[in-house]
């Protein structure tokens, strides 16, 4: 979803009834300060917040729908509802990511109940393996490890799924994972470890290698943002 693109379409035409100021370049600004701009029609601070955000969004709809068409669209969903809703935002209730979280987070669930079976991220998608090129045996084992470590993610129990996707690919904690889903701190701890711990022992019995350097065999740290996104 990139800056000038089909969501920034909709939102000027369709949504910019709120002034279209303009502000000046908001790099360093708050989720917070960004979003209270947001509220008042400031389509600069938007865009900042689709620029932070939106590649971690995408990435988390994408582990959790198996499909790109389908992250793409809760992706773009997900920040119409922001800037549609951003006057409803309320510092009090928590940090502007936990309140975004939910959004998608709804978003993802609404899609796996009317889709009664889904297919897993095409292998295409995937980063290449470095040591391909030098090792084409091994870059193949590679991708074959990585298309059962993420059908072992699929496998897990939405709301587990969910919360070790919402840790691994948006960088969450606990507390903000909590918020998200409308959980307690202690109940999406466990959420977590049991899902960690069902996907090592899913590894080790199978005899396949994580995916990524992360606590979880199949979330690769290549969905990871750039300095730009969350900090």
């Amino acid at each position: 979803m990139a800056k000038g693109g089909v969501l920034s379409e909709q939102v000027g035409e369709s949504d910019r009834g709120r002034g279209g100021r303009v502000a000046p370049d908001r790099g360093s600004a708050s989720d917070e300060a960004l979003i209270a701009a947001t509220a008042s029609g400031d389509e600069a601070a938007f865009e900042r917040l689709v620029t932070r955000h939106a590649p971690r969004v995408r990435a988390l709809a994408l582990r959790q729908t198996g499909r790109a068409a389908d992250a793409d669209d809760i992706a773009q969903e997900a920040f119409l509802r922001v800037w549609r809703n951003a006057g409803r935002f309320s510092p009090e209730a928590g940090a502007f990511r936990s309140w975004l979280y939910r959004i998608v987070a709804n978003l993802c669930l609404d899609a796996g109940r009317w889709r009664s079976r889904w297919r897993w991220t095409a292998l295409e998608e995937a980063p290449e393996p470095a040591t391909e090129a030098a090792d084409p045996a091994r870059g193949l084992g590679d991708r074959q490890a990585l298309e059962r470590a993420r059908a072992a993610v699929r496998d897990l129990p939405e709301r587990q799924r969910m919360a070790v996707l919402m840790s691994a690919v948006a960088g969450l904690s606990n507390p903000e994972i909590a918020e998200a889903l409308g959980s307690t701190t202690a109940a999406v701890e466990q959420l977590v470890s049991r899902g960690r711990k069902r996907l090592r022992r899913q590894a080790k019995d199978e005899g396949w290698a994580p995916g990524g350097s992360g606590d979880e065999p199949g979330v690769q740290r290549g969905d990871e943002p750039g300095k730009d996104q969350e900090r």
